[in-house]
């Protein structure tokens, strides 16, 4: 009976923590495993009121949640996973550093293991970027959007926690898919980043409960999806180097090379 108990127990998955750092989101409307359980938001702007019905979601204010919906995505039912929210964007959609550095600080008080981010902190002044790179960050695997140009983002400047980049980050980005067989897929030219994106995902999907969801922000919500889908051995480390060796040697077998028709980048993309 004791080794049957024992057996039994090696099957067993720990539970991943993870802790996503957007907007807000409204876990009260999202369909999830019983495994999944995700703990009640943390606002660390302080600023945020606002009620949660399905109506609403459709505004940007809801970012965090189009990301996080898009993360448990058909996912292995059995897998037992935490997610904690962090609100790092105020009401108004704006940023602070602060906003950024409190999430860290309440991740290092926790039992975290993976951190996912489908935005940034733009770092538009030396003083800035001097203060971000004192803060610290732990060395556990980190999924991340890289920088692109838009209406919220006009200019190409370094990013929070980018800066950071370790060989335990994971960054991801996006290209368009080629029209037809005689066409060629192109790279989003609006992106950017130090270091450069590691995997690349469509732009967009149409298909999507939230289509507006897009770019590397769409990416890295699939990135992850996808590493809870295939890699679920490598989810089972205790040790946060080990996890990050074993996630990264998980996501080579299923690399695949890209070329594009309107730059001499290449990319990899992850196909099953």
């Amino acid at each position: 009976m004791g080794i049957l108990l024992i057996f039994i127990s090696c099957l067993q998955a720990k539970e991943l923590h993870i802790a996503l750092l957007d907007t807000p989101s409204c876990p009260n409307l999202i369909s999830k495993h019983k495994n999944v359980i995700i703990n009640p938001l943390v606002d660390l702007t302080q600023s945020h009121d606002y009620k949660c019905y399905q109506g609403a979601l459709n505004k940007r204010l809801f970012h965090g949640h189009w990301v996080l919906e898009n993360i448990l995505k058909n996912i292995e039912p059995n897998l037992k996973i935490r997610f904690t929210p962090l609100v790092v964007f105020d009401q108004k959609g704006n940023q602070k550093l602060d906003y950024w550095k409190r999430a860290f600080e309440h991740i290092k008080n926790q039992k975290v293991d993976m951190i996912i981010s489908a935005a940034g902190f733009p770092l538009i002044d030396e003083n800035l970027k001097k203060e971000a790179t004192q803060i610290e960050i732990p060395q556990i695997p980190l999924f991340l959007a890289i920088g692109r140009k838009s209406p919220f983002l006009r200019k190409e400047v370094a990013l929070f926690p980018h800066i950071h980049s370790t060989w335990q980050t994971l960054t991801f980005g996006s290209y368009h898919k080629a029209f037809d067989k005689k066409d060629q897929a192109k790279y989003d030219l609006n992106q950017f980043s130090k270091p450069k994106p590691k995997y690349l995902f469509p732009f967009e999907d149409l298909s999507s409960a939230y289509p507006k969801l897009k770019g590397s922000s769409l990416s890295v919500a699939l990135g992850l999806n996808f590493t809870l889908k295939n890699c679920l051995n490598s989810l089972n480390q205790t040790n946060a180097k080990l996890l990050s060796k074993s996630l990264q040697e998980c996501l080579n077998k299923y690399e695949k090379s890209i070329t594009f028709g309107n730059s001499p980048l290449k990319g990899l993309i992850l196909t099953q």
